[in-house]
């Protein structure tokens, strides 16, 4: 189930209080006391009133496998799946569904964030994707770039990408960790060179 500790009390929830599943992937607030928890059986969204509101194949969500759980600058929540795509939700509602097909890398998403400039990166299990900053809500047309094994990266499988103060990539992955150079990165980016290096890092670094 889920678990809430605020820094005095524990609250939890399971399917006895209403959640969809007790296998949890990921969980946000998204809102004060708003809590969107993705499970292995669908999404809950938990009400600030502590109402929960499920949603499964049913309810639009044909994949109920849940990876990936994030709120962007838009207020989209994107919805990642293990083999479906992602999903887009606003106002409780599933408006559209974002697969391979658009130019994404693959369909089992590992994770969803974006950068100061507000472009996404999206970690799948089939390299990562970054996509220019746009509004879902005005239609999926959008400019993507792919970083996989072909272009450097050394693996497919990525789990989560993060930049340090410098804007280095750090990529966690099948092979470890990873560290992309920001000037490498955006040489990529802009089609200045078709590759990356990556720099791997093991146990015998430390």
């Amino acid at each position: 189930g889920q678990i809430l500790y605020d820094g005095r009390t524990i609250r939890s929830w399971s399917t006895d209080q209403g959640l969809v599943g007790d296998k949890v992937r990921v969980a946000i607030e998204t809102e004060p006391h708003e809590y969107y928890v993705g499970t292995t059986t669908g999404l809950s969204i938990i009400h600030a009133d502590g109402s929960i509101r499920n949603f499964k194949q049913a309810e639009g969500l044909e994949t109920e496998y849940l990876m990936a759980v994030y709120k962007d600058t838009h207020g989209i929540i994107w919805i990642g799946t293990d083999g479906g795509g992602i999903y887009l939700m606003k106002d409780e509602k599933i408006f559209s569904h974002l697969t391979s097909t658009y130019g994404i890398a693959g369909n089992v998403i590992f994770k969803i964030s974006q950068d100061e400039q507000n472009n996404y990166w999206i970690c799948t299990g089939s390299g990562i994707t970054r996509i220019e900053d746009f509004n879902p809500e005005k239609g999926l047309r959008f400019k993507c770039t792919t970083l996989n094994s072909e272009t450097g990266l050394g693996t497919n499988s990525v789990f989560q990408i993060l930049f340090d103060n410098d804007k280095n990539a750090w990529i966690t992955n099948n092979h470890g960790i990873a560290i992309i150079s920001k000037s490498d990165i955006e040489a990529f980016l802009t089609g200045k060179q078709a590759s990356v290096n990556a720099k791997y890092f093991s146990k015998n670094d430390g």
